[in-house]
Parts: C-alpha cells; sequence; structure tokens
C-alpha cells in the first residue's frame, strides 16, 4: 500500500474515533472550576510581566494595553505578539505552578496517565490590535498536532464577546470534517476561500465566555477561531494541550508541526511534551 494513502487513513480513522473527551461529556467541552487563589496564574504572570517592563505594579491584566506601545499588541503571522513571546520563558514559580495545576486539577478527570505541554502558552489579546485574522477558523490538527491530543484553555481575566475566541460544536465540527473526507488541508483552504463554509462556521459557532477560576478543555477536532477584540479590555489566557500515554503509545508514526507553524515542533515527550508523564496515581 502506498505510504501516503496509509498515512491518511490512519488519521481519518483518528478523526472518525470517539474521544476521551466525548466519553466525559457528549459535547466535547468541558468547563471545570478552580481556586484562583491556591493557583494564582494571575499573581505569578503579572510579576512576570513586570519584571519584563511590560507593567507597571498598580495596573490590572485587563488593562495592560494602556501601557504598551502599538507594536507590542499587533499579531504576526502565526498569531503572536509581542507580549506572547516575553512570556514563553516563564518564571520558575509559573512553571512549578503549571505543573501543580495540570496534576491536580485537569489529570484527575482525565483519568490517564498524560504527557503534557512542556511550555504552556500564555497569549493576550488586545483591543483593536492589526494583524488578527478573523477567518483563520481551525483546529489544531491542521498545524501538525495528534487527533488524540485534548485542549485546555485557561482565561486569566473575564471573556466577554470579542475579549475571547469563537468555538464551533463537536457535532457541527465533525459535520464539516465528514463533508470534505478527513482531509483536513481540504478544509483548511475551503475556510480561507469558500465564503459559504466561513459563514456556515461563524453563524454556528459561539463566543467562549468564561470567568477566572473557570478552564475549559474541548476535544482537539473543534473548530475554533480568533475574534479581533472590539472591546475596551485586554485578555490574557494561557493554552495547554496534553496527550494521554496509552495514546502515544500506539501511534503508528510521529506528528510534526505542519509548514508554516512558529516552530514545527515534533510532538513527543521531551519536545512538545513533557519529558515524563503526569500520573494518575501518583496524585
Amino acid at each position: 500500500m502506498n505510504m501516503n494513502i496509509k498515512h491518511d487513513e490512519i488519521i481519518r480513522n483518528s478523526l472518525k474515533r470517539r474521544s476521551r473527551i466525548q466519553n466525559i461529556d457528549e459535547s466535547g467541552v468541558i468547563i471545570l472550576n478552580y481556586d484562583p487563589e491556591q493557583y494564582p496564574f494571575v499573581r505569578f504572570l503579572t510579576s512576570l510581566l513586570i519584571e519584563n517592563d511590560f507593567m507597571m505594579n498598580d495596573a490590572s491584566l485587563e488593562k495592560l494595553h494602556t501601557n504598551l506601545q502599538q507594536k507590542d499588541m499587533d499579531v504576526d503571522l502565526y498569531g503572536f505578539n509581542k507580549i506572547t513571546a516575553s512570556t514563553y520563558e516563564s518564571s520558575e514559580e509559573l512553571k512549578s505552578l503549571y505543573k501543580q495545576f495540570m496534576s491536580e486539577v485537569i489529570i484527575p478527570l482525565i483519568g490517564q496517565d498524560s504527557y503534557i505541554q512542556k511550555t504552556p502558552t500564555n497569549r493576550f489579546s488586545f483591543p483593536f490590535a492589526n494583524g488578527v485574522n478573523e477567518r483563520f477558523y481551525h483546529n489544531d490538527l491542521m498545524l501538525g498536532h495528534p487527533p488524540e491530543e485534548i485542549n485546555v484553555w485557561v482565561p486569566f481575566t473575564n471573556t466577554i464577546k470579542s475579549q475571547s475566541f469563537k468555538i464551533l460544536p463537536l457535532d457541527k465540527s465533525i459535520v464539516l470534517l465528514e463533508t470534505y473526507n478527513f482531509k483536513l488541508e481540504d478544509l483548511k483552504n475551503a475556510i480561507l476561500n469558500d465564503d459559504s463554509v466561513y459563514s456556515f462556521i461563524n453563524e454556528n459557532s459561539h463566543y467562549v465566555e468564561m470567568s477566572l477560576g473557570e478552564v475549559m478543555l474541548f476535544d482537539s477536532r473543534c473548530l475554533h477561531g480568533v475574534r479581533k477584540n472590539r472591546s475596551e479590555f485586554s485578555r490574557a489566557s494561557m493554552d495547554i494541550r496534553i496527550l494521554p500515554v496509552d495514546d502515544f503509545s500506539i501511534m503508528p508514526f510521529k506528528y510534526k508541526g505542519s509548514k508554516g507553524t512558529k516552530r514545527q515542533s515534533h510532538f513527543t515527550p521531551g519536545d512538545y511534551y513533557s519529558n515524563n508523564p503526569v500520573r494518575i496515581n501518583h496524585l
């Protein structure tokens, strides 16, 4: 069998599967509560921004933009701005808190030993920043991530309307995947070039409106996209990917970030994921 055909068939079968998130909640989306005092991400992230001279001592994350220049807030082709890039290498306190949060809040819900994203991505959405591509609805699988991955999103500010992002429900995301025979590149091109496909997603997706102290997990097949922040407030959040050990161990090949992504990571332990998994029996 042609290797490309076999490769495509494996991915197609993975996309048709019933996911771990579906087994917990049929909708493919789960929202949990956590105690922001016990897991003080805001305090540690604020300290990091002050240390990097992006924030004043008396400012809040929602007013972060008032201390910044426009060039710091505008995003590049990959959706990154200067503030996101500056926090990629976070403080030791923030790294430790992240691992504790994953061990105590997220992995117990999954109920499986799991590799966690080695370095989570802190993201910032600023009012009327330039470069935001509202057409770019996608799922991470289009960027080379494995289908078995689970997305985790943690807002550090309240998110309402354009302060947030939009997500297409799992059932409708699967309808689109089926329409394009689970060919991710074909669907990606349709979203970017076919107005009817873009309109379908835009009309059927909804804003993720959450508060500090909530975290969302969602199925990796769900299409989602950023919006231009038309509010008067900045948004700060963290996105994370996890991969259960059992799923990684049976993958017939290793996944790699697609061309055009910022880092083209290898989705393997020690590269994109932690060297060692967070083990459920160690909690």
